[in-house]
């Protein structure tokens, strides 16, 4: 009698309405947290997609398919090497998919065309026999390369040099949006690159930092709206494009704040370069040379050995860092590195 009394009086009409309001936010709230909008990643921090996003504020892209994947991998395998008490790197690549190639991937998938297939060859002809790591993950701005250096990738790595490449992909996000929305974005795109160095010093302040200016690239009709060519797709190599005024107004902010920056000993302390090898990809008239970049944007094998040998080994020569000799590193790094570079 008691026990019925007691149903009686917490089922009633209202009071289960009350409870189901409770449930439903209860659910509502279950979804927030562990379905955020976009792909399932394991964190919604700066998670949005819209024109207005700063350059220099970290934003992830859990949206973007194999994109959370590609970077937890990275932040998996800086926690081995740390483990492992190898984490006094002599190189570490950062940046885009220009960097990401070297692995032969695209978001951790295969490049559209085979675009890099012969990419990860190069590295171990030239790295085989150094403690040499890459972490690119194609189409990242600056935003992102922030928030995935602040969640986890590089974290407790002490490289000698850091190779940084990231900021293109700034501009042609801008592209997508109109051609002179592109020149608009120029200043973003250089504090963006900015941001990222600074993000560096604190976590490898002993480390040499070589900032590439970014390279050259052409009009593709699949990266924006343009007015008079049709529907047709076609890529451009002829220069100036759309590209170039932002891409030599932000490389030039760059360099002069790298520049002013190594004259404070307190901001920087010399240990920062800015590079350009920008002009290894054109031809003698200017053009980009399709030989070594095919699609106006990345390099390809060729272009990738020669970068590596007529711009980035003088440099790295000079920091103590030396080529692979004859037959070195061939039966004991070199299955290990090919291994390593092919792992998405």
């Amino acid at each position: 009698m008691l026990r019925s009394t007691i149903d009686s009086q917490l089922f009633t009409p209202l009071r289960v309405g009350q409870l189901l309001v409770l449930g439903l936010l209860l659910l509502i709230s279950l979804c927030v947290h562990f379905f955020p909008s976009g792909d399932s990643g394991n964190s919604t921090k700066g998670q949005t997609s819209t024109w207005d996003r700063k350059a220099w504020e970290p934003e992830p892209r859990h949206y973007m398919p194999g994109w959370t994947k590609t970077h937890e991998n990275y932040v998996d395998e800086t926690k081995a090497t740390v483990r492992e008490g190898k984490e006094k790197l002599d190189l570490l690549f950062l940046g885009d998919s220009i960097t990401e190639a070297w692995r032969g991937f695209d978001r951790g998938m295969a490049c559209f065309g085979g675009r890099c297939d012969a990419v990860p060859a190069v590295w171990n002809e030239h790295f085989c026999h150094l403690n040499a790591m890459s972490f690119g993950i194609s189409g990242d701005r600056t935003e992102h390369l922030l928030w995935r250096l602040q969640d986890g990738e590089a974290l407790g790595l002490a490289p000698r040099m850091i190779i940084l490449l990231i900021g293109t992909n700034n501009l042609g996000w801008a592209r997508k949006k109109s051609a002179d929305f592109v020149h608009a974005s120029a200043d973003d795109t250089a504090r963006g690159i900015q941001e990222v160095i600074l993000l560096l010093k604190k976590m490898m302040p002993l480390s040499d930092i070589v900032v590439l200016g970014n390279f050259p690239r052409g009009d593709r009709s699949w990266d924006g709206p343009v007015s008079g060519e049709g529907d047709e797709k076609f890529i451009h190599y002829a220069q100036p494009s759309v590209f170039t005024p932002a891409l030599d107004q932000s490389n030039s902010q760059v360099r002069a704040w790298v520049e002013q920056s190594q004259d404070n000993s307190g901001t920087l302390a010399k240990r920062y370069t800015f590079l350009d090898c920008s002009e290894i990809f054109r031809r003698t008239e200017g053009s980009i040379d399709e030989g070594l970049m095919p699609d106006a944007l990345h390099p390809s094998a060729e272009g990738y050995k020669l970068l590596l040998n007529d711009c980035l080994w003088p440099i790295l020569s000079q920091h103590g860092i030396s080529r692979m000799q004859a037959g070195e590193g061939v039966t004991t790094y070199g299955q290990a590195c090919a291994e390593k570079a092919n792992q998405p």
